[in-house]
């Protein structure tokens, strides 16, 4: 019903005017108060409620812009949402382009090309992205050491996680759970 993120043949953000940015922070702020509440009768109906008030007022006044939209005739578009689609269910355990051309039984160079073309980055820079995306989240939104959060996004080394993220945020894992 509110899939506002999740869209695969649209821009997966939304822009907002400052009014509305503005009524979002303050649902965004009550949140946070609300999470202090958390063993509390209804914390979890409230939060529940608040976001929901947040995707609605997202999706009624925000604006999707998108450079270009997919389009179902096109080949190329076609396989670009089945690569983002792909990424979004196998980010943990696949980590190369070639696992991911192979599972979509296309050239590595046929899926850089169509990504490429509607995206404007590369696929590792796409599948690196949304990597990264869930490891700042655990990082901060979670009491999992470092080297768990590694493993649970599919590396082997955790050293090697590090240096990723370290090279993708600019901080060490530990440095970015620190940051207000």
């Amino acid at each position: 019903k509110y899939s506002v993120f999740h869209t695969f043949d649209t821009a997966p953000f939304y822009r907002v005017n400052n009014e509305v940015a503005h009524t979002l922070q303050h649902l965004v702020q009550q949140m946070e108060e609300e999470m202090k509440y958390q063993n509390c009768f209804g914390n979890t109906d409230i939060l529940k409620s608040l976001i929901r008030i947040f995707l609605i007022q997202v999706l009624r006044h925000g604006e999707q812009n998108s450079e270009l939209p997919m389009s179902n005739l096109k080949p190329a578009h076609i396989l670009f949402i089945k690569f983002r689609k792909l990424v979004e269910q196998e980010y943990k355990h696949m980590h190369t382009v070639q696992e991911y051309a192979d599972r979509l039984n296309v050239a590595q160079r046929t899926l850089h090309k169509c990504v490429n073309e509607c995206s404007h980055t590369s696929p590792l820079s796409f599948i690196n992205e949304r990597i990264m995306l869930e490891a700042k989240r655990l990082v901060k939104y979670s009491n999992l050491m470092i080297k768990e959060i590694a493993f649970d996004l599919g590396f082997d080394d955790p050293s090697y996680f590090i240096k990723l993220f370290k090279k993708k945020t600019g901080y060490l894992p530990s440095d970015f759970r620190e940051l207000d």
